[in-house]
């Protein structure tokens, strides 16, 4: 069956046309794009660079901060069967811009004001490279295209040719490559990792079988859009499920735009957000950092909070249900019932053996909290470094204790 991004989209305006897809701050206030307008901006895009002389199969690079113009550039790239080549804003031009737009041979590039300096720095080395687009407003010189005035373009050129463009988008198949992604060549040259359109929506689909994410649903993207996980997860896995999604405010300079992370999430309130290791680190530390600062006894209470939710959540798919929260000695972990039952369930616990029975009625059968190891679960010992699980108890028989032990799960 064909699962193109491009059916993907088309799918999702068709159930959710009049609702917000995009969410991005101009004039103060986050302003909202629907699934209907981001389709007919796309559509302008995609013609606008067919009218250019981009054709399918051509490589078009964007190389820009999160923006709604970002999204919109990519969905007309593949609404004229082109290939997107998204670039880092951290690359500099000497070498690693340089490499990579001849390496995959782009001919066409959107860029954003604050990295066009970049460009026109090696324009001259890039005979290849057709045409640029700028996303922002600033004076522009000789081959290069403002981006409204593209859409312009593929406004006229739409009024002839609708239907004949819209084939283009329709033909693409799911072996038809999407993007070609460089590795970041820290010990040789980068490397174009291809993409094809159904390693996406794959993706996506195997994502969701793990996940619900309701339409009313809203993320704030502070990854750069150019990574795979922000590309899946920040907005194709948001459009399969016809939810929202908000860009953080490009400031004058990267510092500014960072700085804009704290009140842009108060504004768009996400549901929540995607992060990396270091990005999440940071966060901590500098949450951390504040605590501290407000004394001994707030630190203390954030560190029992914070313990507790360990406790009570886990990993986030067996969270803890009503009395639990109140005695954080029971159920703080769970159990893959192997010995008997074979089913995945939420352990009990026993305040007096220590044990985890087994929570389906029909099995019997007990584990001890310190030999808990299932592939399918998290370990809750590796929650936090205070978690301290409750000993099994030294009382009772040896042949009581054998017992309890020949049900362990594995």
């Amino acid at each position: 069956m064909k699962k193109t991004i491009i059916d993907l989209f088309e799918s999702s305006v068709e159930k959710y046309g009049k609702k917000t897809f995009l969410l991005e701050k101009r004039h103060h206030a986050f302003q909202p794009t629907t699934y209907a307008e981001t389709r007919e901006q796309a559509l302008e895009v995609g013609a606008g660079l067919a009218s250019l002389g981009i054709r399918p199969k051509d490589k078009v690079a964007i190389l820009a901060e999160g923006s709604n113009g970002w999204i919109i550039s990519e969905l007309g790239i593949f609404y004229a069967g082109a290939i997107s080549v998204p670039l880092s804003v951290k690359l500099e031009e000497s070498n690693d811009l340089l490499f990579r737009l001849r390496h995959a041979e782009v001919k066409a590039l959107f860029v954003s004001k604050q990295q066009l300096p970049k460009i026109r720095r090696i324009r001259a080395e890039l005979p290849q490279l057709e045409q640029i687009i700028v996303l922002g407003h600033i004076p522009l010189e000789s081959g290069e295209t403002a981006y409204g005035m593209l859409k312009r373009l593929g406004r006229d050129y739409l009024a002839g040719r609708k239907e004949e463009f819209l084939k283009i988008g329709q033909a693409i198949r799911n072996d038809d490559y999407a993007t070609i992604t460089y590795t970041s060549g820290t010990t040789a040259d980068p490397k174009g990792v291809v993409l094809t359109h159904r390693n996406y929506t794959a993706n996506v689909e195997q994502s969701l079988s793990r996940i619900d994410i309701p339409s009313s649903y809203r993320t704030l993207i502070i990854l750069p859009l150019d990574h795979c996980f922000a590309h899946v997860v920040g907005f194709y896995i948001m459009i399969a499920c016809g939810a929202s999604v908000a860009t953080i405010q490009i400031g004058a300079t990267p510092m500014e735009t960072l700085k804009n992370i704290p009140q842009n999430i108060r504004e768009v309130k996400p549901n929540f957000l995607l992060s990396v290791p270091a990005l999440a680190k940071n966060f901590r530390k500098n949450i951390e950092t504040s605590i501290r600062a407000k004394g001994r006894f707030t630190e203390r209470l954030f560190d029992f909070a914070l313990r507790t939710a360990y406790i009570y959540n886990q990993d986030g798919y067996h969270k803890g249900k009503g009395w639990r929260i109140l005695h954080p000695s029971w159920g703080f972990s769970t159990s893959c019932c192997s010995a008997r039952c074979g089913r995945h369930s939420a352990a009990a616990w026993s305040s007096s053996s220590g044990a985890a029975h087994c929570s389906i009625r029909s099995c019997n059968a007990s584990s001890m909290p310190s030999v808990f190891r299932c592939s399918r679960d998290t370990d809750s010992r590796k929650l936090h470094p205070s978690f301290r699980p409750i000993r099994p108890s030294t009382t009772g028989t040896s042949s009581d204790r054998r017992a309890r032990f020949s049900n362990r799960s594995t």
